[in-house]
This record gives structure tokens, C-alpha cells and sequence, in this order.
């Protein structure tokens, strides 16, 4: 009996070893995955650690400080500290010290957050970027004032829209993107200028050093947008597109080719800036998209007002008290936060504010001068667009569209058809904006091809349906509606569903407002 218990005895003492090495072993596996999880979390952080530092450098370059000013130079003490202190960091990392590297990382976001409040609490920096955009915003409501192009007035209200969203941030003290707002609100408001036909060469004055960091700091802020888009891979196509013809620039200025490459970032440039504008409106929340749509509409408003000082009109001027007052409801519903009631009396408003045009154009006395000017403009804006990548599977077809409609334009002006020329030339303009706005759109519902079938039969329904107009207005509508059906029916073959989408609402609105 007692040699079978010491057996017994034995085996569990076995069992035991073997189970308690059989534990050792998971905690090492355990131990060993936790490191390496670890491990490729803190190379992460790193690597978003190093971008908020090209980040912060890139800003105190672009600021407007004086080369030597005391600000300037503290800022820079500060941000060399960060630096030095972001190499210990990457050389913790290295020797699997992630413990006290996390330790010296969050000191690094620390001085960073400390140079964030040194420029918040400067008080000549936000005057002086504020200065700069008042002026340039008022030279674009100069130059915009009184010009029929909707993409000049649409960028001046984007202007407008960032420099709300610029205030706002400092407000909050976030500085860093507050001033990132500035800068896009500057943008806007020269190119605006620049479509309205006021001045519009200042950029060529720019630093070249100042304007590829300003153009590199875009890049990483449109790559940081392109995360939260639904159209990722196509903007990444994009993206890829624009850091090949940076580095296309970068050979031209290697070769002493100067003004090639000056010419050439400029349109990169620009192109980014519209970039980020099209990522951050398909971000924007509900009340934001309605506050654009309500300050695009009153710019329109305001245009119209004065149109009618002079003239003897007396119902035209009762339907814009109207509207009006229909706009105070309006910012009172954008204001208590009621989108719904907002979004139907923005229709309203709208539609009488067409309605108004048209009285307005009917009475209005040709002007061949200005008409000239702004077909030139036009003009200037399709060859733009027809030199820069085709954002979709046969935009070019788009464009031709756009490019018939203009020439028919010309050749109306050159006949002294003054009337034809305009009503041409709006419709181009209408046309210009619409590609402009395609780029990259979300669809706010769900589309189907059932649903999207239907609407092009109901759309060659009621283009069948009508009987050839001797109205000129009402013909070239139709015949666009109807190009634009055809495309629709190409987009859709080629499963391009919300381009097929916007066609098919382009055709709609062509034909019934």
C-alpha cells in the first residue's frame, strides 16, 4: 500500500511539472504577442508623432513673422527642443524601450501643444491674418459683384464659409487649424479674383521655398482627409497622380527650367486646395452644408438688390422683400438647429429668387462689353479644366458638351444675337459649375439601378413628350437634357452610378425650373 501511494504521489508531481511548464509556456507566447503588439503600436505613434512635427515646422515657415522677429525665434528654440527630444524618442524604439519612449513622446506632443499656445495667445497673428483675408474677401466681392460666373460666386462664399470655421478654431484654441483655415479661406478668395476678371497675379510674387512647403503641408492634409471619403480609391489614384507631377517639378527645377516649374506647382497647388474643399464639404454636417447653401443664396440676393435700385419694377421688388423674409426665418431655423424647416424654405427661396432673374433679364438692356469679358472668362475656365486629369470615366464627353455650348455662345455674339449669347453663356457657366461640384460627390441616399432606371425612362418620357418650341431659351434646354440622358445611359453602362445620377438631376432641372 505504501509503495502505491509514493507511485501515485509521484504521478501527480509529474502531472503537475508538466502542467505547470505548459502554463509557462502560454505566458511566454502571451508575453511575447503583448510585446509585439506593443512594438507595432508605438511604431504607429511614431510615425503620427513625426507627421504633427513636419506638420508644426511646416506652419512656423509659412507664418507671417518676420525672418528674425522674437516670436519667430522662440518658436523655432521650441520646436528644435521637440526635435531633439523626438530622436531619443526614435532611438528608445529601436532598443525595445517602448515604456520610457511613450514617457518622452507625450513631452514631445507637450511642446508642440506649447507652441499651439504661444500663437494662440499672440495678439499681432491673428490680426494680421485676418487683415489679409478681410481685404482679399472684399477685393472678391468687388470683383464678383455684378459678374454672371456662379463658380466665381461659389468660391468666394467657400471663402467666406472657411474663414467662419478659421474663427471659430482660434476661438476654441486650435490654433493649428485655425490657421489651416485661413489659408484655405485665402485661396478661395484669389481665386475668385481671379474668375471674376480682377486682379489675379499676386501668387506670381510668392516665395518658391514658401509655396512647395505650403503645397507639401496640403498633400498630407488631403492624405489625412482621403480616410474619411468613400471614394478612397479614386482620390488615392488622384493623389498618387499629384506626388508624380511634384516630383515632375522637381526635375523641371533641377534642369534651371524656373518658370515651367513655377507655373506647373501653382496648378498643384490649386488643385489640392480644391481637393481639400471637395473632401471637407463631404464631411460637413447637415446645418453646415444647409449654412453654405444659405450664403450662396444670399449673395445672390444681394446681387439682385442692386440690380433693381434703378429700375422701375414694383413687383419684383414686393417678391425680394419676400424673400427676404424669407431668409430671416431661414437663419433662425439654421441658428435653433432645424435643418428640415431650413432645407424646405431654402427651396422656396430659392425658386423665387430665379423667378426674380428672369423678370430682372427680361427688362435688362444688353451690355456687349461685359458679355464679351465674361465669354473670355469662360473660355479661360473650360481650358483650365480640359488640361488637368479627367476626375471620371469619360468627363471628356462632359466637357465637349460644355465646349458646344460655348461656341454656340460666340458665334451668337459674334451675330450680334446678344440675348442668344447670354442665355448661352449661362448655361455653359451652369454646366462648369455642376463638373466642378461632381468631383468627388456623395450621394446623401442610397442609389439603385432600378431606381436610377426609372428616372431615365421618366426623363426620355418627358423629353419625347414635349413638341419642338419655337422658344431659342427652351430649345437649347431640351437639347442639353437630352445629351445629358445619353451620357447618363453611357454611365450607367459603365456602372458609374452617381455620375448616371447627376446627370440624370442635371437633365431634370434643365427642363423644369
Amino acid at each position: 500500500m505504501q509503495v502505491e501511494s509514493d507511485m501515485n504521489g509521484k504521478m501527480r508531481f509529474k502531472n503537475m511539472k508538466q502542467v505547470y511548464w505548459k502554463i509557462l509556456v502560454v505566458i511566454f507566447l502571451l508575453l511575447s504577442t503583448l510585446i509585439q503588439a506593443q512594438g507595432d503600436d508605438i511604431h504607429r505613434d511614431l510615425e503620427e508623432l513625426r507627421a504633427a512635427l513636419k506638420k508644426t515646422a511646416t506652419l512656423i515657415q509659412l507664418l507671417p513673422l518676420p525672418p528674425n522677429s522674437d516670436l519667430r525665434n522662440m518658436l523655432e528654440m521650441k520646436f528644435q527642443e521637440a526635435e531633439m527630444k523626438f530622436q531619443e524618442v526614435r532611438e528608445l524604439v529601436q532598443q525595445g524601450r517602448y515604456r520610457k519612449a511613450r514617457v518622452l513622446a507625450r513631452q514631445v506632443y507637450s511642446i508642440l501643444k506649447q507652441i499651439e499656445g504661444m500663437l494662440h495667445s499672440h495678439p499681432v497673428l491673428k490680426i494680421k491674418f485676418r487683415e489679409e483675408l478681410d481685404r482679399l474677401i472684399l477685393e472678391a466681392e468687388e470683383a464678383v459683384e455684378g459678374n454672371d460666373s456662379p463658380e466665381a460666386l461659389y468660391l468666394l462664399n467657400q471663402a467666406k464659409f472657411y474663414r467662419i470655421r478659421a474663427n471659430q478654431l482660434f476661438s476654441q484654441g486650435r490654433t493649428f487649424q485655425s490657421l489651416e483655415f485661413y489659408r484655405l479661406s485665402m485661396n478661395f478668395a484669389r481665386q475668385a479674383i481671379k474668375i471674376a476678371g480682377g486682379r489675379s497675379d499676386r501668387h506670381r510674387d510668392v516665395d518658391w521655398r514658401k509655396l512647395v512647403m505650403d503645397t507639401q503641408s496640403l498633400l498630407e492634409e488631403a492624405n489625412r482627409l482621403v480616410e474619411t471619403t468613400d471614394n478612397r480609391r479614386q482620390v488615392k489614384n488622384l493623389l498618387n497622380k499629384i506626388e508624380r507631377e511634384l516630383r515632375d517639378i522637381q526635375h523641371l527645377y533641377e534642369q534651371n527650367r524656373y518658370e515651367a516649374a513655377r507655373q506647373k506647382l501653382i496648378t498643384v497647388n490649386r488643385a489640392l486646395y480644391r481637393l481639400i474643399d471637395l473632401l471637407s464639404s463631404s464631411n460637413k454636417t447637415d446645418l453646415e452644408l444647409l449654412q453654405t447653401e444659405y450664403s450662396n443664396l444670399q449673395q445672390g440676393i444681394t446681387t439682385l438688390e442692386q440690380e433693381l435700385t434703378d429700375k422701375n419694377l414694383p413687383a419684383a421688388k414686393r417678391m425680394l422683400s419676400r424673400t427676404k423674409e424669407l431668409m430671416r426665418q431661414i437663419e433662425r431655423h439654421l441658428h435653433n438647429g432645424q435643418p428640415e424647416l431650413a432645407r424646405r424654405k431654402l427651396r422656396l427661396a430659392n425658386q423665387m429668387l430665379v423667378n426674380l432673374y428672369r423678370i430682372v433679364e427680361r427688362r435688362q438692356k444688353d451690355n456687349p462689353d461685359e458679355l464679351q469679358r465674361l465669354l473670355q472668362v469662360t473660355r479661360e475656365n473650360l481650358q483650365e479644366l480640359k488640361q488637368q486629369e479627367k476626375p471620371w470615366k469619360n468627363a471628356d464627353q462632359f466637357l465637349k458638351l460644355i465646349e458646344e455650348n460655348l461656341k454656340r455662345a460666340e458665334t451668337a455674339f459674334q451675330n450680334k444675337n446678344y440675348l442668344q449669347s447670354s442665355q448661352l453663356l449661362r448655361l455653359t457657366n451652369q454646366l462648369i459649375l455642376k463638373y466642378h461640384r461632381i468631383v468627388l460627390h456623395r450621394s446623401q441616399k442610397e442609389i439603385t439601378i432600378e431606381a436610377l432606371q426609372t428616372d431615365l425612362q421618366r426623363l426620355k418620357s418627358l423629353l419625347d413628350s414635349v413638341e419642338q418650341t419655337q422658344d431659342h431659351s427652351l430649345r437649347i434646354r431640351f437639347e442639353n437634357a437630352r445629351r445629358l440622358s445619353q451620357l447618363a445611359e453611357r454611365a450607367m453602362e459603365q456602372k458609374q452610378y452617381e455620375i448616371a445620377q447627376e446627370y440624370i438631376q442635371m437633365a431634370f432641372n434643365l427642363i423644369t425650373k
